[in-house]
């Protein structure tokens, strides 16, 4: 039996030692307190960078909110849970990276809360392969109208950010592609700066063409249009000087009104 099984079964028993034989509310169960396996505590999600789509519309660290559907092969995330340090069950299934984790294969993979060597919570993360990807604004919102986003425009030295998710039959999947290579065809179109999933792209020449992100072995591209800088209105001539600093400025004028009588 595997480390996390070993823990579920210690987990069961103790529920139904202490008469808890299901966690159904109304049936004479008992509720967890957390999303645990123990029911001890809560495991938050954390989106490591703006690319992740699980946090659009809320922040990155958000205790509200339940641990998403399924996590991208590849993918960087975080987890949290009060109390206690998260692991990984299977460093061949879940790579740490600083306070971070690479999700390295699908599946089904643990995570557990240690005190003192003695796992006290559980939870488990299901691990997707992607089967494309798609690219949109950061911060734009992967779901609704806008999950595809077939062309960009900029001007001509304007930096535009953009970002890229994976997805599994169409449906975005949790976490950060962290290894991925952006490319502009042609070169001279347009020069792209790479972010943890997001790249900055910065309009060289007026043109088109496209913009490409590979990652996971898979490609997404989208058109890219860039346009002429905007001109900037010449209000100089006109602003410098008035109408009424004119009329002032005559002696002649005051003169004559003075003068009549």
């Amino acid at each position: 039996m595997t480390y996390l099984g070993r823990l579920t079964a210690v987990v069961a028993t103790s529920l139904a030692v202490a008469g808890c034989f299901s966690w159904g509310s109304g049936d004479g169960g008992c509720a967890p307190a957390g999303n645990g396996l123990t029911g001890a505590g809560s495991f938050t999600y954390v989106c490591v960078s703006g690319a992740d789509p699980e946090c659009d519309g809320r922040s990155a660290i958000d205790a509200t909110q339940p641990l998403p559907r399924a996590v991208a092969k590849g993918a960087r995330f975080g987890l949290l849970y009060g109390g206690g340090t998260v692991t990984p069950v299977s460093s061949k299934a879940v790579r740490t990276s600083g306070r971070d984790f690479v999700a390295l294969r699908s599946g089904a993979v643990g995570f557990v809360v240690l005190a003192d060597a003695e796992a006290i919570d559980a939870v488990r993360l299901e691990i997707v392969e992607a089967d494309s990807l798609a690219i949109g604004s950061v911060g734009g919102g992967f779901f609704g109208s806008s999950l595809f986003r077939e062309s960009e425009r900029l001007a001509v030295g304007s930096p535009l950010a953009l970002r890229v998710a994976a997805l599994e039959s169409g449906v975005p999947l949790a976490g950060t592609l962290s290894d991925v290579v952006w490319t502009v065809d042609p070169p001279e179109l347009a020069t792209v700066v790479s972010g943890a999933g997001t790249c900055e792209l910065t309009g060289r020449t007026p043109g088109s063409g496209r913009l490409l992100a590979s990652a996971a072995g898979l490609v997404a591209e989208i058109r890219i249009h860039v346009d002429e800088p905007a001109a900037v209105a010449d209000a100089g001539e006109d602003s410098s000087v008035s109408d009424a600093s004119d009329d002032a400025s005559d002696p002649s004028d005051a003169g004559d009104d003075g003068g009549d009588s």
